[in-house]
């Protein structure tokens, strides 16, 4: 039998309309990042692909939160902490200062009223 492997994925995510200006031309889009367990990297695509077909909403009001596609896939092997889900790793200044610009105020964060 195959070892079942971790993998975290990224899913997009569009409102339409959109739920705070009834826009359709401009979407509220959601990036949600799951983990999941699958034999390989097809199957853990097919699996990551199923669940954002499965985080579909539709109400009553006419607004509908429909799964765009998947933006990313990792694989979460041996050197992966147990407790890391996600890195992306890019390019940026060396300067601390201009670093410490990029993290938002505590309290703008989703979880900022726990976090201050």
């Amino acid at each position: 039998m195959t070892p079942m492997r971790r993998y975290a994925t990224k899913l997009l995510l569009a409102w339409s309309p959109d739920p705070v200006t009834n826009s359709r031309r401009r979407a509220v889009t959601e990036e949600r990042i799951l983990t999941l367990s699958a034999v390989s990297p097809s199957a853990a695509l097919r699996k990551a692909d199923a669940l954002g077909r499965r985080a579909e909403l539709h109400y009553v009001s006419g607004h509908r939160l429909t799964y765009v596609g998947v933006l990313q896939l990792l694989e979460l092997d041996e050197a992966t902490r147990a407790d890391e889900v996600w890195w992306e790793f890019k390019r940026r200044s060396t300067d601390r200062a201009k670093l410490r610009r990029l993290l938002p105020p505590l309290e703008t964060l989703s979880a900022g009223t726990t976090c201050a």
